[in-house]
């Protein structure tokens, strides 16, 4: 999926009534399949095409995170996200400890295909959606369901951006 079409699908989303937008909220960390019928209701009234899989996982992700005007906005990729959510945890602790337990998370998704291990991606990425959250580090909403819908691509650039987009702020910082 292209940005114009995550925009077009963004828009939809926030067209459903409160009720469909529930459903897909409730439905984070689930595959299509596995989801309720309201869930699977609702997401086919806003669907635009590709891979149906990775598309549900973006519309449960953003319809948690809020699909009001306001948190819409978002800043940047997952990574981005992930790299803020770091920095806030290390002035929360007055030092910057060692972030092996981050690493780790972002690690663990890098290396699975959606297509192939969808039921741990989607339980993995809910946890960091979660875990971003509660910290205010939403990644920008148009960004994230591009970079979900286009995963499993073979050239692998979505998992090559998201690990450049944390890892090298990092090394920016240690300087």
């Amino acid at each position: 999926m292209m940005k114009e079409q995550a925009s077009e699908f963004i828009r939809r989303l926030s067209e459903l009534g409160k009720g469909d937008q529930v459903a897909l909220k409730r439905a984070l960390g689930e595959t299509l399949n596995g989801s309720s019928g309201k869930a699977q209701a609702a997401f086919f009234k806003v669907y635009l095409g590709g891979n149906e899989g990775s598309t549900f996982l973006a519309a449960t992700v953003i319809c948690f995170l809020g699909i009001e005007e306001e948190t819409a906005k978002g800043n940047g990729s997952v990574g981005e996200a992930l790299h803020r959510y770091k920095v806030k945890e290390a002035k929360v602790k007055e030092a910057m400890e060692d972030s092996t337990g981050l690493d780790n998370k972002l690690a663990a998704i890098l290396d699975v295909q959606i297509g192939v291990q969808e039921e741990f991606f989607a339980s993995k990425i809910s946890r960091i959606i979660r875990m971003l959250k509660q910290k205010d580090c939403i990644p920008e909403y148009g960004q994230l369901v591009v970079d979900l819908t286009n995963w499993d691509k073979e050239t692998r650039y979505v998992q090559r951006s998201w690990a450049k987009d944390y890892y090298s702020k990092r090394e920016e910082e240690r300087e």
